[in-house]
């Protein structure tokens, strides 16, 4: 499953975004654990890339523990900002209504729209992690603890 966090602090890199999820993905004691696969973090192309709002794009499996962390995580503090935690949803050109046939009842009515209000032009953004800092990902193993 895709989670899209928006509007991501400037200065956050993929290792904190991984710090943020790990407590909630790690999992519990009746809970599977799950695997980060991908972090992208995106910005719009149209606007200033220093100024414009960040979002990350991050691909959790198993879908259990994507929806752990879109419940859990929403609306609270990423390097010291509050951030909206929500599934990503793939839309597709064929449900769009503008796009019916001309003889069709909608067709009589008149298109008020005068462009595209989606902000579809975002690119991925490269954001090192340095070197002294380790990134660690979850894998399909089971693990536990011994005291």
């Amino acid at each position: 499953m895709l989670i899209l966090i928006l509007r991501i602090p400037r200065d956050t890199s993929k290792y904190d975004l991984i710090k943020f999820l790990e407590p909630v993905i790690k999992g519990g004691l009746f809970t599977k654990p799950g695997n980060i696969e991908s972090i992208d973090i995106m910005v719009h192309e149209s606007s200033n890339i220093e100024t414009s709002p960040r979002h990350a794009l991050i691909r959790i499996e198993p879908d259990a523990a994507a929806r752990r962390v879109v419940a859990k995580l929403n609306k609270k503090l990423l390097n010291g900002k509050h951030v909206n935690v929500r599934e990503f949803y793939l839309r597709s050109w064929h449900n769009d209504p503008r796009n019916k046939s001309l003889h069709s009842a909608a067709a009589i009515f008149k298109e008020r729209r005068m462009g595209e209000r989606r902000k579809n032009k975002l690119t991925v953004i490269d954001v090192k992690v340095e070197q002294n800092q380790p990134v660690s990902f979850f894998g399909d193993k089971k693990f536990h603890r011994t005291l």
